[in-house]
């Protein structure tokens, strides 16, 4: 049996929902959280900027 879609579509999401979290509440810097979501940091930039509020 192989994996279907929507264990596929965790999988890959997985790891930036893991880094959305500590990045929002400082835990995490922005390039860590970048490094942690497999993505570089602009596009984890954006793709946090449209989940949670902006640090200060």
């Amino acid at each position: 049996m192989g994996v279907s879609i929507r264990e596929a579509e965790i999988a890959q999401r997985l790891p930036t929902e893991l880094a959305i979290a500590p990045y929002a509440q400082g835990a995490l810097s922005l390039g860590k959280a970048a490094e942690l979501a497999e993505m570089n940091r602009m596009l984890f930039g954006e793709t946090a900027g449209q989940r949670v509020m902006a640090r200060h």
